[in-house]
């Protein structure tokens, strides 16, 4: 049973719902059924809405319906029928007693008849059946205990109500949510002990990531209309390979430990027993070469208003083998889509060697103080805590799913890179049998890891690192400007005073390289920079971190475009990076919504690079 309370005074009226039924000082009348938009119509009048006041177990459907019954009472009798005390008994008794509220007396019989049309109003709205108890008109102690007597109840009844409301709600969800983790929970431990996992973990494989262009945007990558590029150039990682040499053995070596000492394997683990290395070493893989053929086949279409301009664009490619092997497919793929025979411009590119003492825009290693700090205690302790997190429960799960392998931390991240190379190395376009091993979140923690590693050796997290970048830089502020290379860091200067090994004016140009080297001209470029927080205890993805992570921006057949575009109204010279088709804006330039730079302000973002870095310290 509910309760509505109308206080008590002179000019305001005093009801009280009971259950079903409404108490007008002592006159009853029932409840209709009446919509919530009745109910606000009801209360519009300022009289009922600012002296309403709801019992915390009032029924509302109770007191909606009484008090429209109420408000309709009182707009169509001109009587002010708050004044008056209403009796249970007939209007006459009324008129007898002359008993009347706040010094009225109804004199006039108009005004006794629209009393009486009034009581009997409310007494018509009363059916048989029920039994009616009136309420005291003297407002006494009790009833003002009852009734929670205050001056302007209804609103702090609303907010109560919504404030309960919302917490119901977010209890349902947090209870869903629960729900939800406890299944994924369980779906997890299921399929690492099972090794059944069967999540897709590609686009979680750091730089170990085949080349997506089907990553989050943050900024429309298409040349805006009314706008035309006039200049274009590619900086390109290889496409995927197989490992480097060093990691192909002990691959292979932890393998055959594998085989040899184990004895007995836990569900999901026996098919080991029987696995052959079939890795080899350094090359592109079938899906490698296929990612360098398409990346041309892209820029061409991309920039094909440039691309049919002009023979060729000018290539340079560092000296690694499947850096050179990449820039021939990066070729053929260009001049595939432009409809022309490409065997006359394969060996049209430039190759600067890797040998050491050799200068080279296009890798690292000349800088003594940058090598040699890599592997430096300040630049490991992060990487390894974060190791140690999340890696150590996998350790631990191996090594008691084959006892006697004795995995390290080292060993288990090995465990996982086998998924990857095995993946990019196999034909069949299916996740490798290694992948089955660990759950989605094991390979987000194993990406984060290799994002931290980037990060810290030759990302931001190195204070030389961006050093490293810089003379590519250079090159690239030359080639839109059109004006001869001022660097004395990584470049050679007998190539760069040289039209035929670096000429200007080109409309489009393609370089290649290795992720690290990526890595350093990013930060030369100020694409991301120490504002991008990565802690050492907990994930934080891409979207959170500016965009960064290894799989985004350096997996393979990773690629920069930097274009150079004149627009309407008078718009001339907007520069605007994309990263794997991403915008990404350098941190030195005030970029518009697409995210370009004014020429000039691109440029003069990029001071670092125009001072050296830290070469001096080289």
């Amino acid at each position: 049973m509910g309760s509505l309370w109308f206080p008590v005074s002179a000019e305001k009226p005093r009801a009280f719902i009971n259950g079903h039924s409404l108490s007008l000082n002592g006159t009853h009348v029932t409840k209709c059924s009446v919509s919530s938009n009745s109910f606000r119509q009801a209360i519009s009048s300022p009289l009922w809405w600012r002296y309403l006041d709801f019992a915390p177990d009032s029924p509302p459907h109770t007191a909606l319906s009484a008090l429209l019954h109420v408000r309709d009472l009182i707009l169509a009798n001109p009587l002010p029928i708050p004044h008056f005390r209403l009796l249970r008994n007939p209007p006459s008794h009324l008129v007898r007693a002359g008993q009347v509220e706040g010094g009225y007396e109804a004199k006039q019989s108009g005004e006794m008849d629209n009393v009486k049309d009034a009581t009997a109003s409310l007494k018509a709205l009363a059916t048989s059946g029920h039994k009616y108890r009136a309420v005291p008109h003297a407002s006494t102690e009790q009833t003002r205990l009852q009734h929670r007597h205050l001056d302007e109840p209804f609103p702090h009844r609303s907010r109560f109500r919504t404030i309960l409301t919302a917490i119901m709600l977010l209890a349902a969800f947090l209870l869903l949510l629960g729900i939800a983790f406890a299944q994924q929970r369980s779906d997890i431990q299921s399929c690492v002990n099972t090794a059944t996992c069967s999540s897709d973990p590609s686009m979680f494989w750091g730089q170990y990531t085949p080349y997506s262009a089907a990553l989050p945007t943050f900024v429309e990558s298409e040349v805006p209309r009314g706008c035309k590029v006039t200049f274009a150039s590619v900086l390109s990682r290889h496409g995927s390979r197989y490992p480097t040499a060093q990691k192909s053995h002990e691959y292979h070596k932890l393998v055959e430990r594998i085989r040899r000492n184990v004895r007995t394997y836990g569900r999901g683990y026996g098919w080991i027993r029987n696995f052959e290395y079939p890795l080899g070493e350094n090359d592109l893989t079938a899906t490698g070469r296929n990612e360098l053929f398409q990346s041309g086949v892209q820029f061409f279409k991309r920039y094909d208003n440039l691309g049919r301009k002009t023979v060729r664009p000018f290539v340079r490619t560092s000296g690694s083998d499947r850096v050179v092997k990449s820039a021939e497919l990066f070729i053929r793929g260009f001049f595939s889509a432009k409809g022309n025979d490409n065997r006359k411009h394969m060996g049209r590119m430039l190759i600067i060697p890797e040998d050491k003492g050799v200068k080279n825009p296009l890798h690292h290693g000349n800088c003594g103080t940058f090598e040699e700090g890599l592997h430096s205690e300040t630049l490991v302790k992060p990487i390894n805590a974060w190791l140690k997190i999340w890696a150590t429960p996998i350790m631990n799960r191996l090594n008691k799913k084959m006892p006697g392998a004795n995995l390290t931390l080292e060993e288990t991240i090995y465990m996982m890179d086998l998924c990857p190379f095995n993946t990019v190395a196999s034909t069949k376009k299916v996740p490798s049998s290694f992948c089955r091993l660990f759950s989605k979140r094991e390979w987000q923690s194993y990406d984060y890891y290799q994002s931290l590693r980037k990060w810290h050796t030759y990302g931001p997290g190195n204070p030389m690192a961006s050093t490293q970048g810089v003379g590519y830089v250079n090159e690239l502020i030359a080639r839109l400007t059109k004006t001869p290379v001022k660097d004395n860091t990584t470049t050679d200067a007998a190539l760069d005073s040289n039209p035929a090994t670096f000429p200007l004016g080109r409309s489009l140009y393609a370089d290649f390289t290795h992720d690290n080297t990526l890595m350093t001209v990013y930060s030369a470029l100020g694409l991301w920079t120490n504002d991008t927080v990565l802690p050492t205890n907990h994930v934080v993805p891409a979207k959170k971190a500016n965009g960064y992570s290894a799989s985004w921006t350096v997996p393979f057949a990773a690629r920069m475009y930097v274009e150079k575009m004149d627009c309407r109204d008078d718009q001339k010279d907007l520069v605007r990076v994309l990263v794997n088709d991403r915008v990404a804006v350098p941190k030195g330039c005030k970029a518009d919504s697409f995210g370009r730079c004014k020429l000039n302000e691109f440029i003069d973002g990029l001071q670092f690079a125009k001072q050296g870095g830290y070469w001096d310290k080289c």
